[in-house]
């Protein structure tokens, strides 16, 4: 059996590296992306490595061989507003339920001279860590000894992928009615087109609220689906002049060009928490991903060995962290597992705009929906057991709505069934997850749809 040593390359810092890119900047209608790399972390107040019966957690930087792989994978996730870093510039590890903070920044204007200075304004957006997160892989000894290409190293770039995606659906499933809903300047939140999606009845109009909402002009970006997408490259208002360079890649690579100030891409499997959802547009401060490490074992348990080798590792431009821990087990099964803490919320919401096909499905103003957008962790009755939370459903201007919720092993909740629609709710009523006499080490946020709004 070759080395297990050989075979912990650590896969982490490659996939940072990737989900690194995938952040990238936008500048000039064009994607740009950093080159750093993820590294191991060699800074308090984090450990840079931890020592056990098992040995340490071994590791080299492959970033040459990294830059020859594909780096523009998610270029969508620079379209939204991050904090992985404490407001002094350090990353620590924190607990469930605790609070962190994204820090959105206002846009500069320009005036004439003379007149008076502007305020710079800056607005710390708290969003609470609900959510414990992992991506994991075990190597079988069928597989470690059938091949000999370094195993961690040919899983990295899946597993980038797989975080990359993971948290851009995550962040998009934040958009619906119920975190967007405020009128701004007489213009409705939301843009809807049932159909024929074009540049004079979806753009130009979504461009007229963006700018009646004072949107800022600076990182306007528009997700669409692929019916939409599909549409809009069809339309030769868009892409028919065939000698601007960009509409020649739209139509070579089916990528839109930048559009009346909107940075364009296409999600196939956007998220569609009310049923109506085929597009948004917005700019980086309308939705917030906050996300750090879990604290190091050794400041709960110094003197205690922990059956694992672990240690955190860093992408360097953004700050996002993760504990790697890898481990063998008596079957000689080769375990690598990142985790995280995370939590998503809403930045400043005048400045996101739905587009939807019509009103939410289903009988007017009936419950047709419960998302658990944030689904929490360590849901516990009094002796310690995990249980799934009794569900509550009140306010909203209706009456009888009622759900269950199912939980994950661990006490997160991986769903809601609806027992009772309910009827006359004009508004989204409160939904509260508790467990008689327990607690949740963090709680769930579930959102409901209501039929006829928008």
């Amino acid at each position: 059996m070759k080395s297990l040593r050989s075979l912990f390359i650590p896969f982490a810092a490659l996939a940072l590296f990737f989900v690194h890119c995938a952040v990238g900047c936008l500048a000039a209608g064009s994607y740009y992306v950093f080159n750093a790399m993820a590294t191991i972390m060699p800074t308090a107040p984090l450990a840079l490595a931890a020592e056990n019966s098992l040995g340490t957690l071994y590791g080299t930087h492959i970033i040459q061989r990294a830059l020859e792989l594909v780096f523009t994978k998610f270029p969508r996730l620079g379209l939204f507003s991050f904090g992985f870093r404490d407001l002094d510039g350090k990353v620590a590890g924190m607990n469930l339920g605790q609070t962190a903070k994204s820090r959105l920044h206002s846009i500069s204007s320009i005036g004439n001279f003379g007149d008076a200075a502007q305020a710079f304004s800056q607005t710390d957006v708290d969003v609470t860590l609900r959510n414990f997160r992992q991506i994991y892989h075990a190597f079988t000894p069928a597989e470690i000894n059938s091949t000999e290409l370094p195993l961690i190293d040919a899983a990295a770039m899946p597993m980038a992928i797989g975080l990359a995606s993971g948290m851009t659906r995550n962040i998009a499933g934040l958009v619906c009615r119920a975190k967007f809903k405020q009128t701004v300047n007489s213009k409705a939140p939301y843009l809807a087109v049932a159909s024929g999606w074009d540049y004079d009845n979806t753009i130009l109009p979504m461009q007229e609220y963006a700018n009646e909402r004072g949107m800022p002009e600076f990182g306007r970006y528009f997700l669409v689906n692929s019916a939409v997408n599909s549409a809009l490259l069809g339309d030769e208002l868009i892409v028919a002049e065939k000698n601007n360079p960009a509409n020649l890649q739209a139509i070579q690579q089916g990528r839109l060009p930048q559009v009346s100030g909107f940075e364009f891409d296409v999600f196939p499997s956007l998220p569609n928490t009310d049923g109506n959802l085929i597009g948004f547009a917005g700019v980086p401060g309308a939705l917030g991903y906050v996300a750090r490490p879990p604290r190091d074992p050794r400041q709960v348990m110094p003197n205690v060995n922990v059956p694992f080798v672990y240690n955190f590792v860093q992408d360097k431009l953004t700050g996002f962290t993760v504990m790697v821990q890898q481990w063998i087990d008596t079957d000689l099964k080769a375990h690598t597992r990142l985790i995280w803490l995370d939590g998503l919320a809403v930045g400043d919401s005048r400045n996101l705009i739905r587009l939807v096909n019509g009103a939410i499905p289903g009988a007017a103003n009936t419950i047709v929906g419960l998302t658990a957008i944030n689904p929490g962790y360590g849901y516990r009755d009094a002796a310690g057991d995990y249980t799934a939370p009794t569900v509550t459903i009140s306010g909203g201007g209706g009456a009888n709505g009622a759900a269950t919720a199912a939980i994950s092993t661990k006490g997160a909740v991986t769903g809601l069934t609806i027992g009772n629609a309910g009827s006359g709710y004009t508004s989204e009523p409160t939904v509260a997850l508790a467990v008689s006499g327990g607690k949740a080490d963090g709680e769930a946020e579930v959102v409901p749809s209501i039929a006829g709004l928008y």
